[in-house]
């Protein structure tokens, strides 16, 4: 009989060697601290779970496949369409129109041009698809971007629920595969990091676009596969994992956000050092075969990519010539240290932030924090270092904290923010590695911890009132149209319980609550929905699919932003979908002496409306631009169709023909003739 000792849960573990099932010991489980009494079933359920874990993601992830299971906003299209709700549980958020009015029908237009890497759908011209805002191509690339793949050979509905459900079950599996490596195999710790970061509210609320789940998926994974590598004596495995971790290395640049990609890449960098160093041993393992490795990844994964910049070069250019976002450029100096209590630990907000919207100056997105229960963990790894049990990982985190800080508020030279990549952080996206950082610091230390090093319950108790009153009064500050005095009580005494948690060393405890605190505050976030109906169940939209598979000509969409890419979702070319980036030749076509062509210079949201005037734009704010159309300029522009919520049938323009041939509860579609 083989017995394994397991020292974070104190069990003996009995395995049974004649029964030729490896892990029948679950039959056998015996608890050493209560004289061998039978381990519950449940804790024989989670060993189990803990095991097979992986497999049960997969397994759960193709149900929910097949089952359609999605979190997109979809749902809204309901009330415009006319169509059924996709929701099956909780609430579409309007506010997400980056993901249900961008991305998603930015996907569903790909399946009307076989997923063609240049759209003429989208803008109604040539539009590189795979570069920017990064959709589904049927191109070798798309391996760089697994969770668009299920588009490829699936249904919309299946498609966007591999894109949805993928992401949110790899993120939570490496994290915690990642937990485990930094929190030394303590999973208390690990399971309250992956749950913190998979359902936390920043991630949550900005969970389909900007590949925020995607940069810390492939970031963690790097590290994880750089550990392996370093414990790795063979080198044709060696071989293999550099392979892989160029492979990430390609995925994770090609996520293709700066803002968040940058200020993670410190904290992924901090991680890899920290194993480097740590492990001294493999040091002498390491020598010219390792860098031939390097070179090979590297050749091989570059030559794949020149494909990819030679195709998209012309688009790079034009992005980066464009007003917005091409010209912008941060240096530092956000804030003071008021405005740092107000936006940096406002975390508790998160809380709320299903249940509220917020208008005026944010919104719930911007407002969305990791929970991280900051500061706590900074003082617990200096208190951690100060009584002279220096680790690596713990310092240099609080150095990267540190040169964030510094960034946040204070202004930096030109040449130091470029330098340090830091100009392409704005400041509301550094709160991701903020949070991330944070967590880690504050879970190390428990995870390093013993029970006997937590505080006294009184020291505890004062030391986390004085936590959670300043967590709540950051996210009173912040946003006091919110809170009532039922909020600011329960805000304070849920904060206060975990950090008594935390201050107690009672990981079991603490994993309770931040489990349930997670549950309420990012599961709620988005809808529980189911298939697209919405979109694909509405009149309008089968109408619009039936016309331009009979004629492709250019369509225009006279109506609010959230009408203009419904027809891209029906294989329509519109002139007015969201512009990725400026159609610069079709605009001065209505602009020959460049007036505005600062004004159209840049990524849109487009909206446009008749006017008796000659046709002039404006952008009353830097991601839309309103077109006022004069309009005898259709025929410049080629308009054969007009998607519309507006009867146009009294206009009267020589030389133009509105001809209505389909309406539906006050929407309107026109043909044109000349």
């Amino acid at each position: 009989m083989y017995v394994v000792f397991r020292r974070e849960i104190g069990h003996i573990l009995h395995v049974c060697k004649d029964s030729g099932n490896p892990y029948c010991y679950f039959l056998e489980l015996r608890d050493e601290t209560k004289g061998g009494a039978i381990v519950t079933r449940l804790e024989m359920f989670l060993e189990k779970i803990f095991i097979y874990r992986w497999y049960v993601g997969f397994f759960l992830f193709a149900i929910l496949v097949l089952l359609g299971i999605h979190g997109s906003s979809i749902g809204i299209y309901s009330a415009i369409l006319h169509s059924p709700d996709t929701a099956l549980w909780g609430t579409n958020r309007v506010i997400r129109s980056d993901e249900w009015m961008i991305n998603t029908p930015l996907a569903f237009s790909q399946y009307f041009n076989g997923f063609a890497y240049f759209s003429d759908i989208v803008r109604g011209t040539a539009t590189d698809m795979f570069m920017v805002y990064a959709q589904p191509v049927r191109d070798f690339m798309v391996i760089f971007r697994p969770f668009q793949l299920g588009y490829l050979f699936l249904s919309p509905a299946g498609g966007l629920a591999f894109f949805w459900m993928g992401r949110l079950i790899v993120l939570f599996l490496v994290s915690f595969e990642f937990g485990l490596l930094v929190f030394e195999r303590n999973r208390f710790c690990a399971v309250i990091y992956a749950c913190s970061l998979s359902l936390a509210p920043l991630v949550q609320w900005w969970f389909a676009i900007n590949a925020i789940a995607e940069i810390l998926i492939f970031g963690q994974a790097a590290v994880l596969l750089f550990a392996v590598y370093l414990n790795t004596a063979s080198y044709w495995k060696r071989l293999f994992l550099g392979v892989a971790l160029g492979f990430l290395a390609v995925s994770f640049a090609l996520c293709l956000y700066p803002a968040w990609q940058v200020s993670c890449s410190y904290i992924f960098l901090v991680a890899a050092f920290w194993l480097f160093f740590k492990r001294k041993e493999a040091w002498h393992s390491l020598g010219m075969k390792d860098v031939g490795i390097v070179f090979l990844a590297g050749v091989l994964w570059g030559s794949l990519c020149i494909p990819i910049f030679q195709r998209s070069l012309p688009t790079i250019e034009m992005v980066r010539a464009t007003v917005y976002p091409g010209s912008r450029i941060c240096l530092g100096g956000f804030g003071s240290l008021a405005d740092f209590f107000k936006h940096g630990l406002n975390y508790a907000l998160g809380l709320w932030l299903p249940a509220k919207e917020l208008n005026g100056f944010t919104n719930n997105s911007e407002a969305a924090r990791i929970f991280d229960l900051a500061p706590l963990g900074i003082f617990l790894a200096l208190g951690h270092i100060f009584r002279k049990r220096m680790d690596g990982l713990l310092a240099g985190l609080l150095l990267i904290q540190g040169f964030f800080l510094f960034w946040w508020f204070f202004s930096w030279p030109v040449w130091a923010a470029k330098g340090s990549l830091l100009s392409n952080v704005t400041p509301e996206r550094l709160f991701l590695a903020f949070g991330v950082i944070n967590l880690i610091l504050l879970l190390r230390v428990l995870a390093l911890s013993e029970q006997k090093e937590g505080m006294s319950s009184i020291a505890a108790l004062v030391f986390s009132a004085a936590g959670a009153a300043v967590a709540t009064a950051s996210s009173y500050s912040f946003y006091p149209d919110i809170f009532n005095y039922k909020y600011i009580l329960s805000t304070f005494l849920l904060v206060m319980m975990l950090w008594y948690f935390c201050l107690q060393r009672k990981l079991k405890a603490l994993t309770i609550g931040m489990l349930i605190v997670l549950l309420y505050a990012g599961v709620r976030v988005n809808p529980i929905a189911q298939g697209t109906a919405s979109i694909y169940e509405s009149r309008t939209v089968q109408k619009m699919e039936a016309l331009a598979h009979q004629d492709d000509g250019l369509w225009l969409v006279m109506a609010d932003t959230p009408y203009c890419d419904i027809p891209i979702m029906a294989g329509a070319r519109t002139i007015n979908s969201v512009n990725t980036y400026p159609a610069m030749e079709r605009w001065q076509k209505l602009d020959p002496a460049g007036k505005y062509r600062d004004v159209y210079n840049r990524y849109a949201l487009i909206h446009v409306e008749f006017s008796r005037e000659q046709t002039s734009f404006e952008s009353p704010r830097a991601d839309f631009l309103t077109v006022k159309l004069n309009p005898e300029d259709l025929p410049t522009l080629g308009v054969r169709y007009i998607f519309t919520t507006q009867d146009l049938a009294k206009e009267n323009l020589s030389g133009v023909v509105f001809d209505k041939i389909f309406e539906d509860q006050g929407l309107y579609i026109y043909q044109l003739s000349y």
